[in-house]
């Protein structure tokens, strides 16, 4: 009897024994798969932002995108708008500098954009082969702007070469001008003075008693009037303007039967 009772009791505790380690064993198990569901449900909700954050990523790209092929076209018709001014000469250098500066900044807008897209494992290459196509068209308008500069230089080198002559020739032709007056200004005042002096010498004329020789003096003297006058009308047309009063004196001492 004692050893029955000492079997029953044996497997007793081998049955709360066993279910002793059963019970571990389930702890154990929900706790790993607590576990295991956290992280997946830790990476689900990963992967859910990583997706919304790809799409919003996407949308700015697509935005910024947008803008620089407006602003490729934009430089596009400014550089159209630089060729035609060029060739009606009314072209400027500022103009191509700002053409410039405009690339300089497009060329940095996509570049920073590239950059801050460079560490997306899931970009596509689809979005860099726009990239490349885009640094391309900047390429070829920065040498298409490059090569108006040095055409606009050139334009302007000429024109400001051509403007040299001219103003050189304009001096010329301001110098001889200017001599050229002072000789006329020079005569008018030689013819004056011509005028004056036989004036001079007909009032110098000696008084005679002799008819005979006393006409013979007046048709001298009013001969001398008269060439003084002539004198002092060139002279006042050559623009000397005390011949004037000159011509008024002279023409008094002129008489009719002379004239």
């Amino acid at each position: 009897m004692k050893n029955s009772s000492f079997v029953v009791a044996i497997i007793a505790a081998v049955v709360i024994a066993a279910a002793a380690i059963f019970c571990v064993k389930q702890n154990k198990t929900i706790k790993e798969s607590n576990s295991t569901i956290e992280a997946l449900e830790t990476q689900l909700s990963t992967s859910r932002d990583s997706e919304n954050e790809l799409k919003a990523m996407t949308l700015q790209q697509n935005e910024e995108l947008s803008d620089i092929m407006s602003e490729l076209a934009s430089i596009a018709g400014r550089t159209t708008a630089l060729k035609e001014d060029l060739e009606n000469g009314n072209a400027a250098m500022s103009q191509a500098n700002n053409i410039s500066e405009s690339i300089a900044a497009i060329r940095k807008k996509i570049s920073s954009l590239e950059q801050a897209n460079s560490s997306n494992i899931r970009r596509s290459k689809e979005f860099q082969k726009v990239i490349d196509n885009f640094k391309e068209v900047v390429a070829k308008q920065e040498a298409e702007i490059t090569s108006l500069k040095a055409e606009i230089e050139t334009k302007n080198q000429t024109i400001k070469t051509q403007q040299n002559t001219i103003d050189s020739q304009v001096q010329t032709i301001s110098k001889q001008k200017e001599e050229l007056e002072a000789l006329v200004a020079k005569q008018a005042k030689s013819l004056f003075d011509a005028g004056a002096d036989l004036e001079e010498i007909g009032d110098a004329s000696p008084k005679v008693t002799w008819s005979n020789n006393k006409k013979k003096l007046a048709v001298m003297q009013q001969s001398l009037y008269q060439q003084a006058l002539k004198y002092y009308q060139m002279s006042l047309e050559a623009g000397y303007a005390p011949a004037e009063e000159a011509i008024a004196t002279v023409s008094a001492k002129i008489t009719p039967a002379a004239e």
